[in-house]
Order: structure tokens, then sequence, then C-alpha cells
């Protein structure tokens, strides 16, 4: 076994031939073969080890400040970490020298320096000398792009510590924040350009989004004027004060940051989470029922699911599961559909009518409800296109009313008034 050995002189410009010369005079081919990774700037190799290494720089007489001889008596991640921390050429800017430091790190961490060859000349070969300075602004430029690629996956902000878990280093994270590419929020958070004001505002406050809030971000249906739901673990303390539009939900254990994976946004609660902290908080039974219904529809639960939360839930809320309609496509439907059947009148969701297409509602066979959302409902197309379904049904001998979300929010009661009336004056008779 060799104890140590001595690799001198070894340049940017030295050639593959010339360490294996070096490999090949100090008699190197051992059986079992270990292999340990030395390093200069400009070249890489592998040669053999024996016990326990470590790299030391020795005393660099070469004319070149890029020269260097080097001990090896380690394991390749040891002698890779040391390499990262050896003094830079005058030459190289910091840009080079961040980049060289984090691109050795990366391949010690992912273990990509391990070599199984039988021979020593077969691991000097696989790692052949290469330009390192011409691909130092490359690496940076890579590693830039995969932490914009994460950020933008965790939806624009994320904890350091899960950046660090999925792969970029503390250095990359701050070259991000210096460059501005990334700002700093409330202690260990990093938030880009794009990311949710209101998931923003709530790590602000040392908590996630929750309940209501986190809905939305989902994607399920919540009425607009809800306040900002901001989710605390119970154990936080000394937590900052809040406006009048803002609420706090204490929940138990530490929060997202320990039951979702660093792939999934930490800055919410789970979609499970939210629907069950917006069934206990909301004061309107219908409410709930519709944000049920949006998830439903989504296909984010299966009814198998809402039929599972009856023991850990209120008694109201277990009642009210049987009211879900997984057919609604908004809030407001399902608003409307609950008032009608209160009522005791015949309703159909999504009926669909020849040469009109499908609609909202359908009362007693003949009496067509459209509830108009804000979001696609307001610009000039949609309502030219709602004009002409209106036309079409009056053809067919259908009568129609349009709701709109205010009139559902607000005056429900006025428009169950209104469905009232219409549905008095009887069904419309097409002449002959």
């Amino acid at each position: 076994m060799i104890e140590r050995m001595m690799i001198q002189k070894i340049t940017p410009t030295s050639s593959v031939g010339t360490i294996e010369k070096i490999a090949f005079t100090q008699k190197l081919s051992i059986a079992p073969p270990e292999y340990v990774a030395f390093a200069a700037r400009g070249c890489h190799g592998i040669l053999p080890r024996s016990g326990r290494a470590t790299l030391r720089k020795q005393a660099g007489d070469a004319p070149s400040a890029a020269s260097a001889c080097f001990r090896v008596r380690m394991t390749p991640a040891a002698c890779f970490r040391d390499v990262a921390r050896m003094p830079p050429s005058p030459s190289e800017s910091t840009l080079a020298q961040r980049s060289r430091r984090e691109e050795v790190r990366m391949l010690a961490r992912r273990r990509r320096l391990l070599c199984t060859a039988r021979h020593p000349a077969d691991a000097i070969h696989r790692f052949r000398p290469a330009p390192v300075a011409a691909s130092r602004p490359r690496q940076a430029g890579l590693m830039a792009r995969a932490l914009a690629d994460d950020m933008q996956q965790l939806g624009g902000l994320a904890r350091r510590r899960q950046l660090q878990q999925l792969g970029h280093s503390a250095r990359s994270i701050r070259a991000e924040i210096e460059s501005r590419a990334l700002r700093v929020v409330a202690r260990s958070w990093v938030a880009t350009a794009a990311a949710r004001a209101d998931a923003v505002r709530a790590v602000e406050l040392r908590g996630t989004l929750g309940g209501a809030s986190a809905l939305a971000s989902y994607g399920v249906w919540v009425p607009h004027e809800v306040p900002l739901c901001v989710a605390t673990p119970h154990s936080a303390s000394r937590l900052p004060p809040m406006r009048d539009t803002e609420w706090r939900l204490r929940i138990p254990g530490a929060g997202p940051a320990k039951t979702l994976g660093p792939r999934s946004p930490q800055w919410r609660v789970s979609l499970v989470d939210a629907l069950l902290q917006h069934a206990r908080c909301c004061l309107s039974d219908d409410q709930i029922v519709a944000s049920f219904d949006s998830a439903l529809h989504s296909g984010a639960v299966s009814r198998q699911w809402l039929l599972t939360i009856g023991p850990g839930m209120p008694r109201r809320v277990r009642r009210l599961v049987r009211h879900v309609d997984a057919r609604a496509e908004s809030g407001l439907e399902s608003l409307l559909r609950l008032a009608f059947e209160r009522e005791g009148w015949s309703v159909e969701l999504q009926v669909r009518i020849d040469g009109v297409g499908r609609v909202d509602l359908v009362i007693n066979g003949w009496l067509v409800i459209e509830a108009d959302g804000k979001a696609w409902h307001d610009d000039p197309r949609s309502a030219q296109r709602d004009r002409l379904r209106n036309s079409a049904l009056v053809l067919r001998g259908f009568r129609w009313h349009r709701f709109g979300y205010e009139q559902v929010m607000f005056d429900l009661d006025g428009c169950v008034a209104v469905v009232r009336a219409l549905l008095a004056s009887g069904r419309p008779q097409l002449s002959a």
C-alpha cells in the first residue's frame, strides 16, 4: 500500500500523457484499486489512495500562480472541499471564483467523483484536462437558471432551507439576492417579483396562507371579500400586529414546513387542511357548500373524502355534506341552487340546450338562470355572446334571467323574489 505520494508541478497545460507518466513512474497500480481525486486549476485526475488521506497545498515554487503541488491522502469529497478553499488566481474575477467553488462543491455533493476503473490510466482518461475558466460563466448561468426554475415551481416564494434541500447552496442564493433577482422576506424567506402579495404578507406576519386565503391560491371558489387568513403554529410567540382586514388562525403542529416536501410550496397549508379550516371558521353554511362544490368539481378532492371528514368536523358541517354537488362550475351557481332548493323548486345544473349550449341552472324545466361572475362576463366579447344566447333561448320557448356577483352575494333574498315572480308569470307559449 502506498501511504502517500507527491504529484509535482501539475499545471493547467499538463497533458494526459504527462499525468499518466507520473502515475506509472510512481507505480500506482494497486489491486483492488482505490482512487481519490486530485485537482489543479485547469486539470482533474484520479489517483490511488490508501487509508485516510488529506490534501494539503505544498509550497508552490512554480512561476505561474495557477500551478500548484499537492499531497494526495484523502477521500474525493474532502479533496474537492479543500480545492474549493484554494486561494484564487489574481487573474480570476469574483464571478469566476464563485463559479469554480460552486462547481467543485456540487461535484462532491452529488458523489460524481467515484471511479470504478480497474487501472489508474483508465481513471485518468475519464478526467481529461479541460479549460475550466471558459466554462465558469456558463456554469454560473446554469445554476442561476436552475434556481429561477425552482422558484417558479414553488410559486415565487420559498425558504432558504427549502432551496438548499433542492441542491442550491447558500452562496448561490446570496448571489441571486445581490443581483436583485430575489428579495429577502421575513428572516429565512426569499421571494421573486412574481410572488403572490397575500402570501408575502402572510410570511411577513410569521405565518402561512390558511383557510379561505389558501383555497383562493388553489383556485377553489371563496368570496372575494374574505379577510386575509394567516395560519400560525400554536406555539408561535412575539408575533407582529395585524391589520383590520387580517386575522390569525392557530393551527397545531409546526405548519406546512414539516408536512409538505421540498418540492411543494410551503407558504400555504395543504388543500385538505385549507378546506377543513374554512369549514370550521366560515359562518355561512351556503358558502361552505359552495367551496366544497368547487373543490369537488376541480378534482382536488373526492366525494369519498367528503364522506370521511365527518368524525372530525362540527355537526353542522357534517349535515352539509349531503348538499354538495360537483356539477357546479362556480360558487355563485351553488349559492343560487341552494336558495332555490329551499323554496321547493326543481333545479337542474349545467343543462345542455340544442342551439344554445350549456346553461347554469334550469328551474321547473323552462326558466333559465345564469350566474354572471366577474371573471367571465364583464368584457365586451362575453356580453355579445350572452346576448346571442338569450335570443336563442327565447326562440326555443325558454325564459331567462341573469344575476351578477353583487346580487347573489349581497341580495340573495332579492334574487329569490325575482325568480318567484318569473315563475308566477307562467311558461311562455311559442307562436305557431
